[in-house]
């Protein structure tokens, strides 16, 4: 006669998530995951009417967004005046964004990086520091984790400082919501992205030294990147 079995001796259930198992996607995957959805989550606030100061065509706010995360610096259309201020917000999130592996600035690419690790694996913080190693082409010797709060730190004061200045020497010159033209030619600068929101770019500041000092120091502090900017 069979013997009933044994309720304490029943095989148990894994305890582990379900999606524990799964595999991690590589963090050059990642990074490029990263790069995408910045884009297209950026074409698609640039195609609202809420960013549109005059009509654009939907090809012309999907090539804005990926020169703007490429920091190309390619427009088919000016964006000072096709696009309303929330547009020219994305914009300049765009550009932050585009740094990244670039020049090894700030930018909302660190969390969306970071995001995706959460969501796909588990938040793993040894995945996540290769994730922020292949961002930012780290060695092996520097913990990702001091590096980036470094960075954060390095780009916001940076910036912070541009945009102060230029915003006065814009204030200065009379020209209309000059501490936003500030921010927003710092960061592109700093970004090297080559975005303005003057029709004709920097045209008019030509023959303006200190406009034209500032803007190029931004550019090379942005362009060397924190590692060389720390060892100097």
């Amino acid at each position: 006669m069979t013997k009933p079995r044994d309720p304490s001796r029943a095989p148990r259930h894994s305890s582990a998530r379900p999606n524990a198992a799964l595999p991690r996607p590589s963090p050059v995957r990642m990074v490029a995951a990263g790069y995408a959805a910045n884009m297209l989550v950026g074409w698609a606030l640039l195609s609202l009417p809420l960013a549109a100061a005059a009509p654009s065509r939907a090809i012309d706010d999907l090539f804005i967004a990926v020169s703007a995360v490429s920091t190309a610096g390619l427009v088919p259309v000016d964006p000072g005046t096709t696009y309303s201020r929330f547009g020219q917000v994305v914009i300049l999130l765009l550009i932050q964004a585009g740094l990244l592996i670039q020049a090894g600035g700030l930018g909302f690419m660190t969390v969306s990086s970071f995001a995706f690790t959460l969501i796909a694996a588990n938040g793993g913080g040894r995945y996540q520091a290769e994730v922020t190693r292949t961002v930012f082409s780290l060695p092996r010797t520097i913990n990702p984790r001091v590096f980036t709060g470094r960075v954060v730190v390095y780009t916001l004061a940076v910036e912070a400082a541009g945009a102060a200045a230029l915003g006065a020497l814009l204030r200065a010159r009379g020209l209309e919501e000059p501490f936003w033209l500030g921010l927003f030619h710092s960061v592109s600068a700093f970004c090297t992205a080559g975005f303005a929101l003057f029709p004709d770019s920097f045209e008019r500041f030509s023959a303006d030294p200190t406009v034209l000092l500032v803007t190029a120091a931004l550019s090379i502090l942005g362009a060397i990147g924190f590692l060389v900017a720390s060892e100097a």
